[in-house]
């Protein structure tokens, strides 16, 4: 690994959009302090509020062996942020009544059907739509396969299954945080949708809410855009700790390998927040919007969640919930120190990006800033006009 010492950061923001009315001096202070105390080596913040930006600014490096500072228009690796993208791809085919949640991925694709339990001789299972995606299915964790690039989706599933051709648990009975499950439900969705994931996704997603930067393998000029993710070291300075990407990916990783912008993924959340709608079309359904944030695994007993006992829907953490189980307030954090929420009560929108390791960074990541960005919103102007979410919008024809 390269560790990188003697850096000179940057403290001020770059690209800021401050909205007037708001004191943001202590959010300022935060991000730009997180850089001079050497936590992270970057740091970039977009949020709304009632649906308008009021704040988007980047502060320190992007990468710093070149010297390339963090702008709000760097495209950064989301890890398992890409979580919730993926499964509101899923609801869609709901939606388009192609499948049903608890329908067993093995409906579709055969190869993936009858595995053995592990500790249960002779049983037998055949995990659904909702339990993958809810992190409840059965599967081990994680597999090393999820990670070939050289492989395409099709073949990652393909090779975890044979590394895994057992459960280790019964689907429904346990919640196991990772990624395989999330590979084996994207196989399936590839072959019903009759594209690869990631084309499904652009026509589907990317595409009507503008994400034009959002994708599993930048290329081109975007490759310009992009950085690794860096570790602090005890001794000072940075050490890389994964590489930034060379534009030969071929595996759509599921639960873990978009790369995006923090406008992109803006984009993304806001259509949550309006229940499906963006710019008066409805990607997905109301109740598909509702769905993606109800508990869906409070029956399961908590065998690995870096979350802890934080409810969990699919593909979104339950931060607060409503009686019936409903998120209030909800977010998808990946592991290299990015972390979206959507504050449904304050109708708040946020996406904050690093590229640290989520361990090194948490306290930071999930607690400091957001709390910083409620207090500033509580103490902003007052609502001026009310979104019309429930405003009849038109489905893009399939």
């Amino acid at each position: 690994m390269r560790l990188t010492t003697a850096v000179l950061f940057v403290v001020c923001a770059a690209n800021a959009q401050n909205a007037p009315g708001y004191d943001f001096t202590k959010l300022q202070e935060a991000l730009g302090g997180a850089i001079s105390a050497h936590q992270v080596a970057g740091i970039s913040l977009l949020v709304m509020h009632h649906g308008q930006v009021i704040f988007q600014s980047a502060y320190g490096q992007l990468d710093i062996e070149s010297h390339v500072p963090l702008s709000t228009d760097s495209i950064l690796n989301l890890a398992s942020s890409t979580k919730w993208i993926s499964a509101t791809a899923m609801m869609m085919l709901v939606d388009d009544r192609k499948i049903s949640l608890d329908d067993p991925i093995s409906k579709y694709y055969v190869e993936f059907a009858n595995l053995p339990v592990h500790g249960a001789a002779g049983e037998k299972a055949n995990p659904t739509f909702r339990q993958c995606f809810s992190h409840t299915a059965g599967y081990v964790e994680q597999s090393p396969e999820l990670g070939f690039p050289d492989l395409t989706l099709h073949d990652s599933a393909a090779a975890i299954l044979k590394s895994h051709p057992e459960l280790v648990a019964r689907p429904g009975t346990e919640f196991r945080y990772g990624g395989v499950s999330y590979q084996m439900a994207g196989a399936v969705i590839e072959r019903i949708a009759g594209s690869t994931f990631e084309d499904f996704l652009r026509r589907r997603i990317f595409g009507p809410l503008g994400m034009n930067n959002t994708t599993f393998n930048p290329s081109g000029d975007q490759l310009r855009r992009t950085g690794p993710v860096y570790a602090p070291q005890t001794e000072g300075g940075f050490r890389m700790v994964f590489p930034p990407p060379d534009g030969t990916n071929r595996n759509s990783r599921v639960a873990g390998g978009l790369y995006s912008t923090l406008a992109d993924y803006s984009h993304f959340l806001e259509m949550q927040w309006r229940n499906g709608r963006y710019h008066g079309v409805q990607l997905i359904s109301n109740d598909s919007a509702i769905t993606l944030r109800t508990d869906q695994a409070s029956k399961a007993k908590i065998v690995y969640s870096p979350g802890g006992t934080t409810h969990y829907g699919l593909g979104t953490w339950l931060n607060e919930m409503d009686a019936k189980g409903i998120g209030t307030v909800v977010s998808d954090g990946g592991a290299f120190g990015t972390y979206p929420w959507i504050d449904y009560k304050r109708e708040v929108v946020a996406v904050l990006f690093t590229q640290t390791p989520l361990a090194q960074c948490r306290e930071l990541v999930e607690k400091t800033i957001p709390e910083i960005v409620r207090a500033t919103v509580d103490a902003g102007p007052p609502r001026s006009l009310k979104p019309e979410i429930e405003k009849p919008a038109r489905r893009i024809p399939q």
